[in-house]
Formats: structure tokens, sequence, C-alpha cells
């Protein structure tokens, strides 16, 4: 566990794969977020990507950016990838309450900020089976 400035970052041990990141949490390069097929993934190359059967559906646009980026869950709602501490890419949903929030990957493949609904892909797919 490794804590910094009021910010605890977010180490998974293999064999324990999560869905969510919650708010003050992060996901630094070659880590994921993954639900059955679906799995989002914090790439050295800067770019957040969601894979559903290892197929990109969405990414944030940042590949090339840099490396050394993180993607953090912030306590006002919005996602950001940070590079060297410069913000390179946020999802536009921040400026909420300070509250907490959760970044999950649902089992549909949709990726989403609640804390109420403030941020989605649309990625979910019909055809989920169970």
């Amino acid at each position: 566990d490794v804590v910094a400035s009021n910010c605890a970052v977010k180490l998974f041990r293999s064999g324990e794969p999560t869905n969510v990141l919650y708010s003050y949490e992060y996901l630094l390069p070659g880590q994921s977020l993954a639900t059955g097929d679906d799995a989002l993934v914090m790439q050295s190359d800067c770019n957040l990507v969601l894979y559903r059967k290892r197929t990109a559906i969405w990414a944030s646009g940042t590949s090339g950016r840099g490396t050394n980026c993180i993607l953090s869950m912030q306590n006002d709602g919005d996602l950001v990838i940070y590079q060297d501490g410069d913000q390179v890419w946020n999802a536009g949903a921040g400026g909420k309450t300070r509250r907490h929030y959760v970044l999950a990957l649902g089992r549909d493949g949709n990726l989403g900020i609640y804390g109420g609904a403030v941020w989605a892909t649309g990625t979910f797919s019909t055809s989920l089976s169970v």
C-alpha cells in the first residue's frame, strides 16, 4: 500500500481481479479493471482502453501522450489521466459535490462513474449471457 498526499495507490494482486475503482484510487500502467469478457486497461503508452474479448471498443485517445500515466478516480466525480502530474484527459464529469464515487465496469460491459450516475461510455452489450 503506497500513500502520498492524501491519495492511495490501488495495487492489485494477481488472482484478485476487480471491476471497481473508488475515489482516491488509481490505476498504474499495466493495471486493469475486469469483469467477464471485458477489461479496462491503463496502458503503458498512456491510453486508457476498454476491451471486449480482447478487441478495443473504447479508448481515451491519449496514446503517445507520454509514459508514467495514471488513471485517477477523483472525489468530485471526475475520472482523470495524469502524466507526471499534468492532466492529459478527463471524462468531463467533475465539479460534483465532493463525496465518494466509484468507477465501475458492469457485467453488461458499460463503464460508468456512480455516486449517482455521472458519466458512462455507452458500450453496454444487449447480448449478455448469464
